[in-house]
């Protein structure tokens, strides 16, 4: 111990050193003990705390996560407004910021939509071009219809009012049901976009929509049973995958913005708030826009974010101010304003920055350095060692 090698001039002396030690041991004994336990018991209210943050968020950062995989954007204060995101957001310029995401926004949207009516990367989003689309894909409908005739056809599920049920005794008719079906869905596209206008939201407008969209599921249902009954099975699979691609054309037919060659991304958001089942791309784009409908503006109603007008003071001022101090240097120095923030805009708008500012709810790395230090018994020998000279008075 420390008091055995200690100078003494006799044996109290000895002996008084001795108990000094055996009390300073004891103290940074307890006193590691109970930093231990502080720090342990700080990391473990910090990691509930976060768990509870995470069970409440949830939702939200699921549509996030998927939103910037897709490629949308979002400012930093918007996702964790802390001190440090919104400096950086201030300094690039927040309105500036949002103008320049929202306008790539847009173009991940129609990017989306092109994507989900089964167009082609570089198709203008038009009602020609989507009606194009859907004549493609509706081939294996027209494959039923050139089956060979059949009659006592049974249906093979129930129906509801909305359908055309199969008659047994009186055969049925693929053509005419696929006609009935074209006429449907159509029907169901107005439905649905008048109940995605700014006028159109009433509970009665989305029953109708959804009545319409029953009636052509049922439509749709009859042609499946009468392929499987022809015996043609592996056209039924053709069968689903064409509904469900014709079924996001139209959602992307509805969202079109007329003579504009794009999609506006906040009627997809409406549909999903009516219940409307989105999938795929759709389902990413409508929650998304839902949660940031400034973020999910059309490109002509963003507009072109321009040059800041405090980009142009600050160099003006920096820039003469510098040619009178440092001449040409000077200038080049008030041209480093604009360039740095322009620098951080581009950051802010990367995909390593976006996937970065997505919330982590690990407990902070000092708090886990600490309780992890102070709770290894290898270490708790310095603990030990060093806490008795804090502890106790050094001789003089």
């Amino acid at each position: 111990g420390i008091g055995a090698v200690t100078p003494a001039e006799n044996w109290k002396e000895r002996a008084a050193n001795m108990a000094a030690s055996t009390a300073g041991g004891m103290a940074g004994q307890k006193g590691g003990q109970m930093l231990g336990e502080m720090f342990g018991n700080r990391l473990a209210n910090q990691t509930a705390d976060l768990a509870g943050q995470q069970s409440r968020n949830a939702t939200i950062d699921a549509t996030r996560r998927a939103a910037v995989e897709a490629g949308y954007q979002i400012p930093p204060a918007t996702i964790n407004q802390s001190l440090w995101n919104r400096a950086k957001e201030s300094y690039a310029g927040k309105i500036h910021t949002q103008q320049l995401m929202s306008g790539n926004n847009a173009d991940v949207s129609d990017m989306l939509a092109r994507r989900a009516a089964s167009l082609g990367p570089n198709d203008q989003i038009t009602g020609v071009n989507l009606a194009a689309a859907r004549d493609r894909l509706a081939q294996p409908y027209r494959d039923v219809v050139a089956l060979p005739p059949r009659e006592q056809v049974s249906p093979a599920s129930s129906y509801t009012d909305w359908d055309y049920p199969v008659q047994a005794q009186k055969g049925y008719d693929p053509a005419q049901a696929l006609t009935d079906l074209m006429q449907a869905r159509a029907d169901a596209k107005l439905l649905w976009k008048r109940h995605a206008g700014p006028s159109g939201q009433s509970p009665e407008s989305r029953d109708a929509a959804q009545a319409m969209t029953d009636k052509a599921n049922g439509l749709e249902q009859g042609l499946e049973d009468y392929a499987t009954q022809s015996g043609s099975p592996e056209l039924v699979d053709r069968l689903r995958a064409a509904r469900q691609a014709i079924a996001k054309n139209f959602d992307v037919d509805t969202a079109m913005i007329e003579g504009g060659g794009s999609v506006d991304a906040r009627v997809i958001g409406r549909m999903a708030q009516a219940d409307k089942p989105l999938t795929g791309e759709l389902r990413t784009m409508g929650d998304f826009a839902n949660n940031h409908p400034k973020l999910t503006q059309p490109d002509k109603l963003v507009g072109s974010p321009g040059v800041s007008r405090l980009d142009a003071i600050g160099t003006m001022l920096l820039g003469g101010g510098g040619a009178a101090v440092g001449g040409p240097g000077g200038i080049a120095a008030g041209a480093l304003w604009p360039a740095s923030r322009w620098a951080l805009q581009k950051y802010l708008q990367s995909p390593m920055a976006q996937r970065s500012m997505l919330p982590s709810y690990d407990a902070s790395l000092g708090s886990r350095a600490m309780a992890g230090l102070l709770g290894n018994p290898e270490t708790q020998w310095m603990e030990r060692s060093l806490l008795p000279s804090l502890l106790l008075p050094s001789e003089q």
